[in-house]
């Protein structure tokens, strides 16, 4: 029941996020409209010209109806950024106009311009699909970190019949349980005792036990079961609430059970997966190319005919081999056979698509790994917390003069004899003392930067200040921070492929790890990119949120993707917009934890809004049926689709065939595809898009980290 709880809550912290983004998602569609008593405004859905930290400077066609007369034009704007990855939403805050273009217009139409600030609200909201999809167009996300990633191979267990994957963190370190001749080993997310009197090994499987004289086998059945043995795993289970046992098998499992027999045993004490297939593999050729795939099995299987080689792929990374039975070499992706960039879209195993550089599959999945969660922090209210097993350890960073702590499950760094920093569920925080008192950081020196992935507290480079004031600070994080990496391939990949030392003293704490969890990627065209935990038929590790108390955790066999971006864990003094404030509404709430101040005062980096002059009739938002099929080029130039399937330019009072097009047939293909995955049944249908009435539900409150969780 204790694991079904965790699953539940590991469903609900994870998965809920994206099944509801289209329910709790504040943007309306585009485009907008704004009107007072004698002027229209149409604002069509914005297209990025770079994303750099949370500054957001993108392009804009509108159209200005005045007196009778309408023209075309392009604004460009610039915006401080606030990613609710939650709820796709992205809030847009100290709007400004730095550039525009009427070209049709004297004056270049700065009238124009005058009466478009008078409608441009304090926030905007816009999707976040919408803006991942323009950014698999225009590539503008900028200062791309490519991490210098290790691929050595794992160990592989291969297994025709079910199986199960134990992890050992090392060598197996063992610690007396009083009044018992048990020991338990520590250093292993799952139950293992060893009695002292008769030097073996046992671990509880499925209401059964395996025993073992070495840890890495031969497991054989338990005849004879002590209640001794049992008591001793409620006591241990009792004390120590991480700890999970194989007490919920699968349907295959279940199978094996009632004969009697017990899934085969893989004990691990370095690197290793496992490849389950069900039987004997079966292959399957693939359509238009010269590749089969084994569909008895839930992982990435492949033989290539073009060389009788077996291909695999585990955490983003290739490996072949010439049998099941191995040597498994890793293989550069760019070496991969041809036929692997072929596999089509709507194909079972498509998901490796994101794992082939030059695919958009792999561009998307960079794109999105490059988009930060962001918060406003409450400076008063952001607590940290950091406990150590004894007294403080620190250990040299290799190639800085910095060193970090080994014996906390928080990432702490001594920058100098007299300055600390901490990340603390995703913040930064700095100390004049290794054991606290805590603040948050309001800047973070630039050569923390450069820990390198040898490090087991390389994720924290990937959390940010991005500005402060005197009441909040601006802070962000990319799934580096996670454990999402960008390889030098353009592809993603999951952990960095070091191995690293855990600590143990009085407890374990487990650093980051690569491999055991089973992790594969997945994409399509409505989702996008996904990540995937546990594949196969054994227990599996929930992802990997930070030095846990006990290192990484079991959970039962899951199997699904997810949008590994959903989740966040900001510190509970954490201040965010709400999506159910409309950018026209007046009365808004300002205390936490629903709300965020409507303007950032001046301090640290943050860029304020020009000054705009206020308009003596307050404009009002009307719900469009226009369609959002008007856009702009970076020359000031305004377009749209012809009916007869080409492109049309403005002229002034006219539309004329356009002879040089650039990127729109792309532009136009990403519009749609972000207006599909933010909740439109239409893409590119004469949507409503103005501002409606608010979703009738709370906002979305700050959560904390999982016990063990990310720090």
């Amino acid at each position: 029941m204790r694991v079904l709880k965790c699953l539940l809550l590991f469903l609900l912290l994870v998965i809920a996020p994206v099944v509801n983004a289209q329910e709790t998602s504040a943007d309306y569609g585009w485009p907008r409209v704004f009107a007072n008593a004698k002027d229209t405004v149409t604002v069509y859905q914005p297209q990025i010209d770079s994303w750099t930290n949370n500054l957001l400077k993108m392009r804009a066609a509108v159209s200005v109806t005045s007196e009778g007369n309408q023209v075309y034009g392009v604004l460009w704007l610039e915006a401080q950024t606030d990613v609710d990855k939650d709820n796709d939403n992205v809030f847009l805050t100290a709007i400004h106009t730095p550039k525009w273009s009427f070209p049709s217009v004297r004056d270049n139409g700065k009238q124009y311009l005058q009466l478009i600030q008078q409608f441009i609200p304090d926030t905007e909201v816009i999707s976040l699909e919408r803006l991942k999809s323009s950014l698999a167009i225009t590539e503008a996300l900028e200062e791309r970190k490519e991490s210098a990633i290790k691929n050595d191979p794992p160990q592989f267990f291969w297994s025709e019949k079910p199986a199960l994957l134990v992890m050992v963190d090392g060598d197996p370190v063992k610690r007396q349980i009083s009044g018992t001749e048990y020991s338990r080993v520590i250093n292993s997310n799952t139950l293992i005792l060893f009695d002292t009197d008769i030097s073996t090994y046992y671990i509880p499987v499925y209401g059964s036990w395996v025993s073992s004289k070495k840890m890495e086998g031969p497991w054989t059945t338990v005849k004879s079961i002590t209640k001794e043995l049992n008591s001793v795993m409620k006591t241990c289970t009792a004390k120590d609430t991480s700890l999970e046992v194989f007490n919920e098998p699968t349907a295959e499992m279940k199978k094996m059970l009632a004969k009697g027999a017990l899934p085969s045993m893989n004990v691990a004490t370095k690197p290793t997966e496992l490849i389950v297939t069900n039987g004997i593999p079966d292959y399957k050729p693939i359509n238009g190319t010269n590749l089969l795939y084994v569909q008895n099995s839930d992982q990435d299987i492949f033989r290539s005919l073009d060389n009788n080689k077996l291909y695999f792929i585990s955490a983003g990374r290739w490996y072949n081999s010439n049998s099941a039975a191995g040597p498994w070499n890793y293989t550069d992706p760019k070496m991969l056979p041809a036929d692997f960039a072929k596999i089509p879209e709507n194909h079972p195993k498509a998901g490796v698509l994101v794992s082939i550089p030059g695919t958009v599959q792999a561009q998307e999945a960079v794109i999105q790994n490059q988009i930060p969660q962001t918060a406003t922090i409450d400076r008063e209210n952001a607590k940290a917390e950091v406990e150590y097993d004894g007294s403080p350890v620190f250990e040299e960073i290799e190639g800085t003069k910095m060193e970090y702590a080994k014996n906390t499950r928080t990432p702490v760094i001594r920058a100098d004899p007299f300055t600390y920093y901490a990340v603390y569920n995703g913040v930064w925080f700095t100390s004049r003392y290794a054991t606290g008192p805590w603040i948050v950081a309001v800047s973070v020196p630039a050569n923390i930067y450069t820990i390198p992935p040898s490090c087991p507290v390389y994720y924290v480079t990937y959390v940010r200040v991005y500005g402060y004031n005197s009441t909040v600070v601006y802070t962000g994080y990319t799934p580096g921070y996670y454990g999402c990496y960008i390889s030098p391939y353009s592809t993603v990949v999951y952990g960095t492929g070091w191995v690293y030392r855990p600590w143990i003293g009085s407890y374990w704490y487990g650093a980051p790890c690569t491999w055991g969890m089973g992790v594969g990627f997945g994409w399509s065209s409505y989702s996008g990119w996904s990540i995937n935990f546990g594949w196969g038929y054994r227990p599996v590790y929930r992802p990997w949120w930070g030095p846990g108390y006990y290192g990484p955790h079991y959970y039962p066999h899951y199997r699904g993707g997810y949008n590994y971006n959903a989740y966040h864990l900001h510190n509970p003094g954490t201040v965010r917009p709400r999506p159910d404030i409309r950018p026209n509404q007046t009365g808004r709430p300002t205390t936490y934890p629903t709300a965020r101040p409507t303007t950032r005062p001046s301090g640290g980096n943050i860029q304020q809004p020009s000054t705009r002059p206020i308009s003596p009739q307050q404009p009002t938002a009307r719900p469009t049926t226009r369609p959002n099929n008007v856009y702009s080029d970076k020359d000031g130039n305004v377009y749209r689709p012809s009916n007869k399937g080409n492109w049309e330019q403005n002229k002034g009072n006219s539309w004329q065939p356009a002879t040089n097009t650039g990127n729109l047939d792309r532009e136009q293909r990403a519009r749609n595809q972000g207006e599909m995955r933010s909740g439109s049944s239409n893409p590119g249908s004469n949507r409503s898009s103005g501002y409606r009435p608010a979703p009738s539900r709370p906002s979305p409150q700050p959560r904390s980290a999982p016990s063990g969780g990310r720090r």
